[in-house]
């Protein structure tokens, strides 16, 4: 997994250590500003580039780490993270930076995952993290209704209400029951429901026990869950079926339609229109 350490230049020797340990463990370091330290007496062209490389390191890096106490950049580099959505990993000596009267509010943001103790306390927390978001977090915590993950949010950005469910599912589910009305799919909408569902296993009636029944199901029962594959993908050829019926029924009324106009095209119309007329004289 691929980190970035962000703290104050004070601490540069103690982000050597911190950033050594995650090294050895495997993990890869985006970008090491301590081999530089302060670039201020070098002129702006430099304090710019390495501003440039510093932020590049927090968005190209898995997980964030901040060291605390921090300065003015350890907190730019914070918000760079929480930004780009990603992992934040906080690490203070004492629980009073996170709890004081001068706390941080971002030090409380969703992103973050606050870390107390020792040199030590924090390798170790900071390593038992980054092997929980290697195993589950990034390619595993899925919506259970829509499929979203954490590197894949849905259209616009969503948020983790529960575990396997995603703030804009859980909007679609509370309106649906507010209303007391079946939030009826598109084809769309079924279809990407149905590249989701992981289940492949035939049942019988519905919804079976393979089914988790969620906003879009036409048994009139509200949840947050989704039909089994089968269910689902009777739902999208049913839908599919309907949308097609009313095409076709479109379409022989267009032909009805353009077969009456032709076949009075070539009469004359007193009143100078073809559908007139001569369309009540051929009723009769």
């Amino acid at each position: 997994m691929k980190f970035y350490i962000a703290s104050k230049l004070e601490n540069a020797a103690q982000v050597c250590r911190v950033a050594n340990a995650l090294k050895a463990a495997g993990h890869i370091y985006t970008y090491d500003w301590t081999v530089h330290g302060p670039v201020r007496k070098e002129g702006l062209g430099r304090v710019e580039e390495v501003s440039m490389l510093e932020a590049q390191g927090v968005l190209d890096a898995d997980v964030v780490v901040a060291l605390l106490p921090g300065g003015r950049g350890t907190h730019v580099e914070i918000g760079i993270g929480i930004g780009a959505d990603k992992r934040i990993i906080l690490c203070a000596p004492d629980e009073e930076m996170f709890y004081g009267d001068d706390v941080c509010a971002f030090y409380w943001h969703k992103n973050c995952t606050r870390c107390v103790g020792d040199e030590q306390q924090w390798i170790d927390d900071i390593l038992a993290i980054c092997a929980i978001a290697e195993n589950t977090l990034f390619d595993e915590q899925k919506c259970r209704v829509c499929g979203c993950t954490w590197n894949h949010a849905c259209p616009g950005g969503c948020y983790w209400v529960e575990e396997d469910l995603c703030s804009r599912c859980a909007k679609i589910v509370q309106d649906a029951k507010n209303s007391g009305k079946i939030v009826h799919p598109t084809v769309a909408d079924m279809i990407t429901a149905l590249s989701a569902c992981a289940v492949d296993t035939p049942q019988e009636g519905y919804p079976c026990e393979g089914c988790y029944l969620y906003p879009f199901s036409n048994d009139g029962r509200m949840s947050t869950g989704r039909t089994c594959f089968e269910h689902l993908a009777m739902d999208v050829s049913e839908e599919l079926r309907r949308l097609t019926t009313e095409a076709e029924k479109a379409w022989k009324q267009v032909h009805d339609d353009i077969t009456i106009m032709q076949k009075f095209a070539a009469k004359k119309c007193p009143h100078g229109y073809a559908d007139c007329c001569h369309r009540e004289e051929e009723a009769r």
